[in-house]
C-alpha cells in the first residue's frame, strides 16, 4: 500500500508540473492531482470545523455527511435525481486497519432532510480506490473511480444501481487493463445514456478517451480516442449533451495549461478537433464545468489572466461553433479555484472556493438569463478551517452543495437552498459525563458527550448550559457552546466552586437550528458548612473521582470513618495516617468526619436519578442520595421493612445519635443508621 501511494504521489507530482506548472488544476480539471496539490494537509492536526459564524440567507445550516469522528475524506461529489441526493467521496479511514482508501456513499431520498447510513461501494481490497465520480437520472445512478487492482496502478472501475442507490451491482472494469494507467474519469447520464471520459497514457502521454452505454453499463461502445496531441498532455474536464450533441471540456498543455473544447454532433460517433476557449494568452486556464441546453453551451474555468486565479464564464449560443467573450464571475483578492457548474430550468449555478477571506471558503453564484447578468455571489461557508472541493447539484428550485472541510482528516459537509422547514421535533439530548472541581477547587467544570444527532439535518447544532440554585429551579442560561464534531465537550463555571457558599445545579440542553431543545440530566456543586467537631454526613452526587482525599479536599479535618455494613467493620481515612482503608466515599454511604476547624466541604458531581443501596441484615450506615423533600421514615419502613432509623444529633453525647420518628423527613446531605432484619435493596429516587 505504501508503495502504491508513493507511486501515485510521484506520478501526480510529475503530472502537476506538466499540466499546470502551478496550482491551476486544483479545479476539477485535475481532481486527480488535487488531493496532493491542495489537500495534502487533510492529514494535518487541526481543529474540528465549527458551525457557521454566519449563515447565508435562505440556505440551510451545514451538516455532516461523512462520519464526524472517523472520516478522512477527499473529493466529495454529488448527483441529484428528483428528491434523491447521492453523495460519494474517497475515504482513507480504513488505511489504519491495513486496508486501502475506499469509495464511500450516502444518499437522501427526501431532498437532503435525512440520510442513509454510510456504505462502501468499492471492494474492500489491498489496492487503492480513489477520485470517484457520480451521475444519476431517474432511478439509475452510476459511480466510477480510479482503482489500483488492474494491470496498471490505475484503471477505471464502476458500479451502478437501478433502484436509486438501494442496491448496487458488483464492481466492474471499464478500461482496457493493458498496463497503462487510466485516470481522471468524468461521467454523465442523460436521456437514458451513460457517457464516460477518461485520460489514458498508453501512447506516452495522457490523451482523452470516450465510451458510452445505452443499457446502464451492462455493455459499452468501443472506446474512442478523442485527442491526438503529441506536444503535451490532454486531460478531461467536463461533459454534457443536448440532443445529438455531446460537448466536452478539457485541459491541454501547450507550454502552459489552456482550456479546450470539442464536440460530437452524432451522439459521440465522430468528434471535432479541439479548439481553445481560454484564448491561448500564455496564462494558465483550465475548464472544469460545462452544461448545455437549447443549443447553448456554458462553461466555467479557472484563469490566471488577471495575475491571480479567478473564475471565468463563457458561452456559445450555436452549439459550440462560436463563443462569446470570457466573463469573470469571481472577485478574489487572492485566488479562486475549483469551479463546478450545473443547470436546471435554464438557471445556471456555479460554486468555487475563494481565498479572499484569508481562508478557503465556498462561494456560489447564478444567472437566470443565460449569462447576460449574474446575481451577487453568496459566501456559503464561514468556518475556521478550510472549505474546498465544492460540488453542486440541482433539481428545480432545490440547490444541493457538498464540499470538503479540512480538519482532523477532513469532513464532507452538505447544505441546500432553500432551507428546510422549521423543525418541531426536539434534538437528541446530550449525556452529562462528569462535574468536578478544578483550578484549586475554585471552579466547577461540567462535561458532556456529543449528542447522537449532532451535525445531522434537524439535529443538534449547539449546546446551552443552564444553572439554578435549587434542583427544581428556576434555571438560567449561563453559556452557549457551538457544536464542533468533538466527541466530548466541557464548560467551566469560573469562581463557582470553593469560596462561593451557594449551591448550584446544572443541566445542558441540545439545541437545533429551529431552536428546539432537549436537556440532559443534572449535575450539582454543593457546599457543606461544617463547624469544628464531629459530623455525620453523606454526599448525594456521583463524583468523577471518589477517592477519599479528593472528596474531602476542601475540608479541614483529621479523620473520616464509615462502617462496612456487609462485613460489619469500621474503615478510616486520615491524611496523617500511613495506612488507610476508607479509600472511596461514594453517594451511597454515610460517614463520620472530625472537623478540626470551621470550613466547607465543597463537592461537585452528577445528580443520580435512581440509586440502589444494598442493605445487609442488621445495622447499616447509609447516605440519602435524593432531593426528595417529603420522604419520611415511615416511607423508608414501608419500602424496606426497616426496624429502626437513627440520625445525627450533636446535643446527645457520646454517640450523638437519636431515634427518628415515623413522620420525620430524611434530609439530603445527612447520613443515617438503619436496621433491617434481612438483606434488602433500597431504591432511592432523586425526587
Amino acid at each position: 500500500m505504501r508503495g502504491m501511494l508513493a507511486r501515485r504521489a510521484c506520478i501526480f507530482s510529475a503530472l502537476a508540473v506538466v499540466l499546470l506548472t502551478s496550482l491551476l488544476l486544483s479545479s476539477q480539471v485535475s481532481n486527480v492531482m488535487t488531493s496532493f496539490l491542495e489537500d495534502e494537509s487533510r492529514f494535518s492536526d487541526q481543529n474540528h470545523p465549527g458551525p457557521a459564524e454566519d449563515e447565508p440567507s435562505g440556505w440551510s445550516s451545514a451538516y455532516y455527511i461523512s462520519h464526524p469522528l472517523l472520516s478522512q475524506p477527499v473529493e466529495p461529489r454529488i448527483a441529484v435525481s428528483g428528491s434523491v441526493v447521492h453523495v460519494i467521496w474517497e475515504d482513507l479511514r480504513l488505511v489504519a486497519q491495513g486496508l486501502a482508501p475506499e469509495v464511500f456513499y450516502r444518499r437522501s431520498t427526501d431532498s437532503g432532510a435525512s440520510w442513509s447510513e454510510e456504505r462502501v461501494l468499492s471492494d474492500y481490497a489491498s489496492t487503492i480506490s480513489y477520485l470517484p465520480q457520480v451521475a444519476a437520472e431517474g432511478d439509475y445512478v452510476i459511480v466510477l473511480w480510479n482503482d489500483g487492482r488492474g494491470a496498471s496502478y490505475s484503471e477505471i472501475y464502476y458500479t451502478f444501481s437501478e433502484d436509486n442507490g438501494e442496491t448496487w451491482s458488483d464492481n466492474m472494469l471499464l478500461t482496457p487493463n493493458d498496463g497503462f494507467p487510466s485516470e481522471g474519469v468524468r461521467v454523465l447520464v442523460k436521456d437514458g445514456k451513460v457517457h464516460v471520459l477518461w485520460a489514458d497514457e498508453r501512447f506516452g502521454q495522457y490523451e482523452v478517451y470516450y465510451k458510452n452505454s445505452t443499457d446502464g453499463g451492462l455493455t459499452w461502445s468501443n472506446e474512442r480516442r478523442m485527442t491526438f496531441w503529441s506536444a503535451g498532455t490532454d486531460w478531461p474536464g467536463a461533459i454534457d449533451t443536448d440532443g445529438d450533441y455531446v460537448h466536452v471540456l478539457l485541459t491541454r498543455y501547450v507550454g502552459n495549461s489552456e482550456a479546450f473544447y470539442m464536440k460530437s454532433g452524432d451522439n459521440g460517433s465522430t468528434w471535432t478537433t479541439p479548439v481553445e476557449v481560454g484564448d491561448l494568452d500564455g496564462h494558465n486556464s483550465g475548464g472544469s464545468g460545462l452544461v448545455s441546453f437549447s443549443s447553448t453551451v456554458h462553461i466555467c474555468m479557472v484563469d490566471l489572466r488577471t495575475g491571480r486565479y479567478q473564475i471565468h464564464y463563457r458561452n456559445s449560443t450555436d452549439n459550440g461553433t462560436t463563443w462569446n467573450p470570457l466573463v469573470r464571475i469571481s472577485n478574489s483578492t487572492v485566488k479562486a479555484m475549483q469551479c463546478q457548474m450545473t443547470a436546471d430550468q435554464q438557471v445556471i449555478h456555479v460554486v468555487w472556493f475563494d481565498d479572499k477571506p484569508d481562508n478557503k471558503e465556498i462561494y456560489y453564484r447564478n444567472t437566470t438569463n443565460l449569462g447576460i447578468d449574474w446575481n451577487e455571489e453568496v459566501r456559503l461557508t464561514f468556518n475556521a478551517d478550510r472549505s474546498l472541493q465544492p460540488h453542486i447539484g440541482v433539481n428545480g428550485s432545490l440547490i444541493h452543495v457538498a464540499w470538503l472541510e479540512i480538519t482532523y482528516g477532513g469532513h464532507v459537509f452538505y447544505m441546500r437552498f432553500p432551507d428546510f422547514a422549521p423543525e418541531t421535533d426536539p434534538p437528541i439530548a446530550p449525556a452529562l459525563l462528569s462535574a468536578s472541581l478544578t483550578n484549586g477547587s475554585r471552579d466547577v467544570r461540567i462535561s458532556w458527550s456529543m449528542s447522537e444527532d449532532e451535525g445531522l439535518v434537524g439535529g443538534t447544532s449547539r449546546y446551552v448550559v443552564n444553572r439554578g440554585e435549587d434542583i427544581d429551579g428556576p434555571y438560567f442560561s449561563v453559556a452557549e457552546v457551538n457544536s464542533s464534531g468533538s466527541s466530548t465537550y466541557e464548560w467551566t463555571d469560573i469562581g463557582a466552586g470553593e469560596g462561593d457558599p451557594k449551591d448550584y445545579f446544572y443541566y445542558v440542553q441540545s439545541k437545533d437550528a429551529s431552536n428546539n431543545t432537549n436537556r440532559s440530566g443534572k449535575a450539582a456543586k454543593l457546599s457543606f458548612h461544617l463547624n469544628q467537631g464531629k459530623h455525620l454526613v453523606s454526599i448525594p452526587l456521583i463524583q468523577e473521582d471518589e477517592s477519599a482525599p479528593i472528596v474531602l479536599q476542601t475540608l479541614s479535618y483529621d479523620v473520616a470513618w464509615s462502617c462496612d455494613s456487609v462485613n460489619k467493620e469500621w474503615k478510616k481515612y486520615s491524611p496523617f495516617r500511613n495506612y488507610n482503608d476508607l479509600l472511596e466515599i461514594d453517594h451511597r454511604i454515610g460517614f463520620w468526619v472530625n472537623v478540626t476547624r470551621e470550613s466547607n466541604l465543597t463537592v461537585a458531581g452528577l445528580v443520580p436519578t435512581v440509586t440502589t443501596i444494598n442493605l445487609s441484615e442488621g445495622w447499616n450506615l447509609v447516605g440519602f442520595p435524593s432531593f426528595n423533600s417529603s420522604y419520611t421514615v415511615a416511607d423508608l419502613k414501608a419500602e424496606v421493612g426497616a426496624i429502626r432509623a437513627e440520625g445525627f444529633d450533636p446535643s446527645l453525647p457520646p454517640f450523638q445519635l437519636r431515634v427518628l420518628g415515623d413522620t420525620e423527613v430524611l434530609q439530603t446531605r445527612e447520613a443515617y443508621w438503619m436496621k433491617v432484619d434481612a438483606d434488602v435493596d433500597w431504591i432511592v429516587e432523586v425526587s
